[in-house]
């Protein structure tokens, strides 16, 4: 399985498309609220707080109008990017994979299947020390359609696979931070960065 990623939710051309389309590793999945354990090659961690829908069917070039058929499962997802390091590989006209997706840097919630909950009616809270992100599936439904069409460009989705949509991003996560996330009143994740 693989992990999809549009690095910014808010595309303008086609070039910036390119750039901000990212493949992530199952390596880079930290599960079970596991704690995030920011890496020694890492100085500056910062965090992109999103919302993931779960593939359960092979597809290409996938038209927006049947992007619902392709997935059946939701959950909340945090990226910590090493953003030192990233910068570092921008300087020297570098793929910043590595940065973004290395082993335990994307935390998963429990997904919330769909056929339970339609994505449209789902609250996605996740509260960051003291400040909420609230957003409900039914303001970021057209985004990740529009988005999960451009990436199946590119990628052949497949059975397993993730497809993250960033919404929020955390400048610097340090030791002691903890996120608790929750989709309308359940409990789906918590994380503590030590």
């Amino acid at each position: 399985m693989k992990i999809l990623a549009i690095e910014q939710s808010i595309l303008t051309d086609t070039e910036s498309a390119l750039q901000d389309l990212v493949c992530y590793p199952d390596s880079s999945l930290l599960r079970n609220n596991d704690a995030f354990y920011i890496p020694n090659f890492s100085k500056h961690i910062s965090a992109s707080i999103g919302i993931y829908v779960c593939i359960h069917k092979i597809g290409k070039h996938i038209h927006y109008k049947y992007i619902h058929r392709y997935y059946n499962a939701c959950g909340i997802a945090i990226n910590f990017i090493a953003s030192d390091y990233k910068e570092l590989l921008q300087k020297q006209g570098l793929q910043t994979d590595t940065a973004r997706g290395f082993d335990h840097s994307f935390a998963i919630s429990s997904p919330i299947q769909i056929a339970e909950i339609p994505f449209a009616d789902c609250n996605f809270t996740c509260t960051y020390n003291s400040q909420t992100y609230k957003i409900q599936g039914q303001q970021i439904e057209d985004q990740l359609y529009n988005s999960f069409a451009r990436i199946s460009e590119f990628y052949t989705i497949k059975i397993g696979d993730i497809f993250f949509l960033s919404l929020w991003h955390i400048p610097m996560v340090t030791i002691g931070d903890i996120f608790e996330c929750h989709i309308i009143s359940k409990h789906v994740l918590h994380c503590h960065v030590q």
